[in-house]
């Protein structure tokens, strides 16, 4: 995967039935076309949004799926750990799925930024922080290798603001899984007005991971 690849928008959860009419006919495509990469990943999002929307609880909730090699990205805005526990668990069981994360998003159905790098995930850490500092981010919470939280500064506005100044921050999620660590970011903004720079944002932060790794020593790709 090319580094800090912007996601497509995943499927739209809780958005319109009919999901039982096409089944049969998902299961027909995917046994002829099972060994596609793209195939499995489209077939493991179509089967965990047909359970979140078969769910009482989470059906409401507008939850968004992306798959990718075997991993699995809900994204959305849930009110408790209870729920955020119950979707990662219920995508967990999903075809071809090895990993499930979820990702807390307002808006859940603009597109995600992650990669994956095979590297110690120590290194991968150390290359997070020095990213993180380099572009002008402060943390405010970690979680050491796994997680961390920037405090709220302040950005210029754009012209999707019309100028106004607001502030931004930034969250990153690390998840060492075999020989490699998928890294997950997501920048956002007080005024939610600019997206394209949000995603702008934050793929200039994997890209600079990425550089960090490299220039620290031999990280390949998976």
């Amino acid at each position: 995967m090319a580094a800090a690849e912007m996601r497509r928008p995943p499927i739209r959860v809780g958005a319109g039935g009919g999901w039982a009419r096409r089944t049969a006919v998902l299961a027909l495509s995917m046994a002829i076309l099972g060994g596609l990469p793209g195939c499995a990943n489209f077939w493991a999002e179509r089967v965990i949004s047909q359970r979140f929307q078969a769910d009482p609880v989470l059906a409401p909730l507008g939850l968004e799926v992306t798959a990718d090699a075997g991993e699995v990205f809900v994204a959305g805005a849930v009110p408790s750990d209870w729920l955020r526990e119950r979707a990662v668990r219920l995508a967990g069981r999903g075809p071809g799925v090895v990993a499930a994360y979820f990702v807390e998003l307002d808006r859940a159905d603009r597109p995600l930024t992650f990669d994956r790098f095979r590297a110690e995930p120590a290194r991968v850490w150390g290359a997070t922080i020095a990213a993180v500092s380099a572009n002008g981010w402060r943390l405010q919470d970690e979680a050491a290798g796994r997680s961390l939280t920037t405090a709220w500064r302040r950005v210029q506005g754009t012209w999707v603001s019309l100028g106004v100044g607001t502030q931004a921050r930034l969250a990153l999620q690390l998840h060492p899984r075999g020989e490699s660590v998928t890294v997950i970011a997501t920048v956002e903004r007080l005024d939610a007005a600019d997206l394209t720079w949000c995603l702008g944002q934050e793929q200039r932060l994997v890209r600079a991971i990425g550089e960090n790794l490299a220039n620290g020593g031999a990280a390949g790709r998976p």
